[in-house]
């Protein structure tokens, strides 16, 4: 059970309120509402309802080259998307991954992308020649848009991508919105469908600096 949380508030017009709980279970579903008290006496309004979900899972190991994050399952890469302390260390893909349920993270915008302007990707990712399918991302105003969103002086070995989803603004890609500084990404590809107004690429929206290329293909519809 949780302790209530009281609230007072003097209210002349129309105002917002909110309250932190902690302490909350999760996939657990909690009921509330707000009652208003002055001088006149007091009123409660309406029921509402919220579900907690459950935390990311974190994977096994340690983040190092002797002992990668292994990746198992999609909450794994929900952890991963989340987890922007971590993207200068080594990950591998223990085994293919069935992605298709990003679809419904972040209220549909689908799958936050691994690296950004702010915090780049920087870390080794290795795929060990196994599958993430049916990734979706559904982000038509944001920019570096792909499983990474920029990746700099980062490693991308054996990864696969299939049946994707990608759906940005600039700089878009399936593997990869930008790939910048000394980066490299070596035995990769791609299938599904990417859309973006400028940068777009079916593996690679943009790629500058020193980075390249190597052993890699994408036979997705891009438009």
């Amino acid at each position: 059970s949780q302790t209530p949380v009281d609230s007072v508030f003097e209210l002349v017009n129309e105002t917002s309120v909110s309250a932190t709980i902690t302490g909350l279970l999760p996939n657990t579903t909690y009921y509330y509402r707000l009652s208003a008290n002055n001088s006149a006496g007091s009123t409660n309004g309406s029921e509402f309802s919220f579900t907690t979900t459950t935390a990311p899972s974190k994977p096994a190991g340690s983040g190092t080259a002797l002992s990668p994050y292994l990746l198992t399952n999609i909450d794994e890469l929900v952890w991963l998307m989340s987890s922007d302390t971590t993207w200068d260390d080594v990950f591998a893909l223990a085994n293919d991954i069935d992605a298709s349920g990003s679809a419904d993270l972040e209220d549909g915008a689908g799958f936050s992308p691994v690296g950004n302007s702010a915090i780049p990707f920087s870390g080794q990712f290795n795929g060990r020649g196994n599958l993430i399918t049916g990734l979706t991302i559904n982000r038509d105003s944001e920019n570096d848009i792909g499983f990474f969103g920029v990746v700099s002086n980062g490693v991308i070995d054996s990864l696969g991508l299939t049946a994707v989803d990608i759906l940005g603004n600039s700089q878009v890609g399936s593997l990869a919105g930008m790939v910048t500084g000394n980066s490299t990404v070596e035995m990769c590809y791609s299938s599904g469908y990417v859309e973006g107004a400028n940068d777009i690429g079916g593996l690679v929206g943009l790629l500058q600096g020193s980075s390249f290329l190597r052993d890699c293909y994408a036979s997705n519809r891009v438009k």
